[in-house]
């Protein structure tokens, strides 16, 4: 049996391919598309009709794990990576991505060598570059981490749009720029995050914690607003970019004097996301600052 399917990946080029439905390179390719989609449940399904019709292969294990992994199941992610590995162990893809859901459970030794693995079997691999950046920067070997996310730039190839993966490359290296204090590098480089992708909550984040602690509040203001007019994204395992938006604008405010309008802020982070230990925090210290500055007021003699 025959289907003939439009593809509108980058992979397909947007040309019309028959592939037979029997064939496991039509579902992993399907699979990709309602990825790309976010169409994570389907793509699941898919994947796991490839893997029913040939049991080793590698490629369907991948994009399974890969949507899993979207989803936040990491220990399942984990194990299609290794089953992929194990069935072609020169997948330097599948190895990356290992390292990268292993940094996420923490377990960070791990971490390093699936993706030091995935650099021996290909060394321009920007992924593993940046996902041994990100992993040296969780443990904060500072050095580490910015040697990594530089080379994972310097693989940018100029003939190629740049990826989502410098979009993230920048977003650590500025960071560990940041915890450097290098501030005006860090802001630098999160301009260019955010240059390959104006709908980047987390780099304005960032953009805003740099600025507000250079005094630039003006500026800063104008970064957390950006992200109040984008979607409110939440990463596994942290605070809403909405709820982390709203508590930096309370910093700049209270920074500003403006304790009441800080203390808006706060009470609309918590709003936003209650898990935001920091708006908790600030919110109590800023009411108890302004509960003194009533006392302090003079008190008007009554006529």
């Amino acid at each position: 049996m025959k289907i003939r399917l439009k593809l509108r990946s980058r992979l397909c080029q947007k040309k019309a391919f028959t592939l037979d439905v029997n064939d496991p390179a039509y579902y992993v390719t399907l699979g990709r598309e309602l990825q790309n989609s976010q169409k994570l449940d389907d793509a699941i399904v898919v994947y796991r009709k490839a893997i029913q019709i040939d049991f080793n292969n590698a490629d369907a294990y991948q994009g399974l794990g890969n949507a899993l992994y979207g989803q936040n199941h990491l220990e399942e992610a984990i194990a299609a990576y290794q089953r992929a590995i194990q069935i072609d162990a020169n997948n330097s893809e599948a190895y990356s991505s290992l390292g990268n859901a292993l940094l996420d459970q923490k377990r960070f030794e791990e971490a390093i060598a699936a993706q030091r693995r995935s650099l021996q079997i290909n060394s321009k691999n920007i992924q593993a570059h940046t996902g041994l950046g990100n992993t040296f920067y969780a443990q904060k070997r500072l050095d580490l981490a910015i040697n990594s996310f530089q080379q994972a730039l310097t693989l940018s190839d100029a003939s190629k749009p740049p990826t989502s993966t410098h979009m993230v490359a920048y977003t650590g290296l500025g960071l560990a720029l940041h915890d450097r204090k290098q501030l005006d590098q860090a802001i630098t480089t999160y301009r260019k995050a955010i240059q390959l992708n104006a709908k980047y909550p987390w780099g304005y984040l960032y953009l805003g914690n740099s600025l507000s602690e250079q005094k630039r509040l003006t500026e800063a203001i104008v970064a957390y607003r950006q992200v109040l007019q984008l979607p409110n994204v939440k990463k596994p395992k942290s605070v809403s970019s909405h709820a982390i938006a709203h508590n930096g604008l309370g910093v700049v405010l209270q920074k500003q004097g403006k304790l009441e309008s800080a203390i808006q802020q706060y009470q609309q982070a918590l709003q936003s996301d209650l898990s935001c230990k920091e708006a908790q925090q600030n919110l109590k210290q800023a009411k108890q600052l302004l509960a003194k500055q009533v006392q302090r007021k003079p008190k008007q003699k009554s006529s």
